[in-house]
């Protein structure tokens, strides 16, 4: 199973979690809870001249086969359309991620209620 985390900057395991955006972050962390394997996944829907919508940006992640999001922000539209997609939302602690990636794999995250 795949989880993104939306994240300030590329810095692997020590990378920041995004807590003002989800859906326009610079870009992801893709954990892997089935192999403890993670990636970067810029995003490139953000930046010079393009219009990014928080709803464009998470279909890229479903692309690549994330079903679970854990963030520390979400808005509305946002949770109508992972709610739509059968995509569950958890509520991320702000800092580093490695710590949220361990409370979410013992099941100590909160999700989210659509």
């Amino acid at each position: 199973m795949k989880v993104a985390i939306p994240v300030l900057a590329d810095k692997g395991m020590d990378s920041v979690m995004d807590t003002e955006r989800l859906g326009r972050a610079f870009g992801y962390i893709v954990y892997d809870v089935d192999e403890g394997t993670h990636e970067y996944v810029k995003n490139v829907l953000r930046g010079d001249g393009v219009e990014c919508t928080g709803v464009s940006s998470l279909e890229m992640l479903l692309d690549l086969g994330v079903e679970e999001i854990v963030t520390a922000h979400i808005g509305p539209k946002v949770m109508q359309f992972l709610d739509e997609n059968g995509i569950a939302v958890f509520m991320g602690d702000p800092g580093k991620i490695a710590p949220t990636i361990e409370k979410h794999k013992n099941g100590q995250l909160q999700e989210a209620m659509f």
